[in-house]
């Protein structure tokens, strides 16, 4: 499994084609924080050939509020998995 952070733009699907073409993995895992780069993550498994599947991570911090604490959430991260049969 290849591990990748991109960030968003036209530039990144060229970096990961180079990458892919030089581990050749059994899978990759693209984390996106922008929903640009989960759009471009999943084009780009699309047209290699791979089908994305997109899994959303929620992450909160906890603050004092008196006696309590509350969960405060931060912004969601995207995983994009492609998997080679």
């Amino acid at each position: 499994m290849l591990f990748s952070s991109a960030a968003p733009g036209a530039a990144w699907p060229a970096w990961w084609t180079r990458r892919w073409r030089a581990a050749r993995p059994r899978g990759i895992c693209i984390s996106a924080i922008a929903l640009e780069t989960l759009s471009a993550a999943a084009a780009a498994l699309t047209a290699h050939g791979l089908a994305a599947q997109v899994t959303q991570i929620a992450v909160s911090r906890t603050r004092p509020a008196g006696r309590l604490h509350l969960a405060m959430a931060n912004n969601p991260v995207f995983l994009v998995t492609g998997n080679c049969e």
